[in-house]
């Protein structure tokens, strides 16, 4: 038997130095309508109802390390969301019947079948307002989902780790308010340092219930927004600016440089 450990911080620190994508530890759920059409009938299909489609697509969410959801296709969903609305690629009422779950993304695909050993698929990723198309096929109806998924972790991969190669350092400030404890301070520390895209942070200012964080931060403001949205840990905060009380940390603590940003959050119970 062989065991071996590996040093996750040391991992990551060669995969960025060769310009690969690192993922952070917060990974978008996404969300599954699977509509198919055979011998001229379409159907909304229940996952778990086919056991090796199941099987598939947990195979596909253990290797990629992202959560899938699956529709219950209950009374509820039967209600809201029609097979004519995946196979039309109707964007507002699929979002509408998939809010219940709460996903970060939905996924949908139309899947037709061809005689015995042919499936065809056109898929759809509806994320962050945009829609994202592709294809992809099958002998079997679970090997054209299995590819299709496969396809669509890529594009959430190149949306939430874009490539370090291709990717600045930024210097972004982050005001989180409802800090007013030990605890709480040590949570966001926490938290903050688990972030894939934060390459270093400091403490800049310190306020009654509020911290400020200079971070420097791998793909710039959209990257550590899209990672922070990925959480209920914290949310935006649209209160004014700093506190008039706030101590400014030593010069040599606070990063400096072109293109700063300030963000402002609040930090959830």
């Amino acid at each position: 038997m062989l065991r071996v450990i590996f040093d996750e911080k040391a991992v990551n620190r060669m995969l960025r130095q060769h310009g690969v994508a690192v993922w952070g530890n917060r990974r978008p759920a996404t969300l599954v309508w699977l509509a198919t059409e055979r011998d001229g009938r379409r159907n909304l299909v229940i996952p778990d109802s086919d056991e090796q489609l199941y099987s598939g697509i947990l195979d596909v969410m253990d290797t990629r390390g992202v959560p899938i959801l699956f529709p219950l296709m209950d009374l509820e969903d039967q209600t809201h969301l029609q097979v004519s609305d995946v196979w039309g690629g109707f964007a507002d009422t699929i979002w509408q019947a998939s809010e219940r779950y709460g996903p970060d993304a939905v996924m949908t695909a139309r899947l037709v079948g061809f005689g015995p050993e042919l499936w065809r698929a056109g898929w759809t990723l509806l994320l962050d307002k945009r829609e994202f198309l592709w294809d992809s096929e099958g002998a079997t109806l679970a090997m054209a989902v299995e590819a299709g998924i496969h396809a669509g972790m890529d594009l959430l991969a190149a949306h939430y780790a874009p490539s370090t190669a291709q990717s600045s350092v930024d210097a972004i400030y982050l005001r989180v308010a409802g800090v007013n404890d030990l605890y709480s301070f040590a949570r966001l520390q926490r938290y903050l340092a688990g972030q894939g895209v934060v390459k270093r942070l400091s403490l800049a200012f310190v306020e009654p219930e509020a911290v400020t964080y200079a971070l420097q931060v791998r793909g710039g403001l959209r990257a550590l927004e899209q990672g922070i949205s990925l959480s209920r840990i914290l949310s935006p905060d649209a209160s004014e600016g700093m506190s008039d009380q706030a101590s400014l940390a030593p010069p040599s603590e606070v990063m400096s440089g072109s293109g700063e940003a300030v963000l402002r959050y609040r930090l959830q119970p």
